[in-house]
């Protein structure tokens, strides 16, 4: 269970889940990634509580708020590059949301610089969230999937929770 070591617990307990529910605690122990010191501090604050921990992520360049991991930076640079030569600092989710028809929720991404994603792409969804997706939306989705880059299954596993409905994070201060 490298994501998720209380994966079987947490299915129990899955009426103890939020509409969308992250189920992963790390990508990989034998990376360090999280860094191991990250996952003890954060397992301090959980006491009596199973292992989940959502990733925090920069909605620019892709890499997490926390820690570097230069493969998943690299991920946001390929998205860039495949994309048309993106300049640097654009926002990388509300791009790929316009381009699935996800107007609304790409709308809220612009105003935001942070988004929160479940290492695996493991994590729960509540029906209803689920059916709200549009057939087209999910379509554009799929043929992105198989759009032959590679990083594109890394740049929707860290969108998944957002297609569905989880909040952004840390708001872009308006100008004065």
């Amino acid at each position: 269970m490298t994501h998720s070591p209380d994966f079987i617990q947490l299915l129990k307990n899955w009426r103890n889940w939020d509409d969308v529910q992250p189920l992963s605690w790390q990508w990989r122990a034998d990376r360090n990634i999280p860094p191991l010191q990250l996952l003890e501090n954060y397992e301090l604050g959980l006491p009596g509580r199973l292992k989940v921990r959502p990733e925090l992520f920069s909605l620019t360049n892709w890499g997490p708020l926390e820690f570097t991991d230069n493969g998943a930076s690299n991920m946001g640079l390929v998205y860039r590059i495949v994309q048309g030569n993106l300049p640097d600092g654009t926002n990388i989710a509300a791009h790929l949301l316009r381009q699935c028809k996800l107007d609304h929720v790409a709308e809220k991404a612009e105003k935001h610089m942070v988004g929160s994603f479940s290492y695996g792409a493991i994590f729960g969804v509540r029906n209803d969230r689920v059916a709200s997706m549009s057939r087209d939306s999910l379509d554009l989705l799929y043929q992105f999937a198989m759009g032959g880059v590679a990083a594109y299954g890394y740049i929707l596993e860290r969108m998944w929770l957002h297609f569905f409905g989880a909040e952004f994070s840390r708001p872009i201060a308006p100008l004065a």
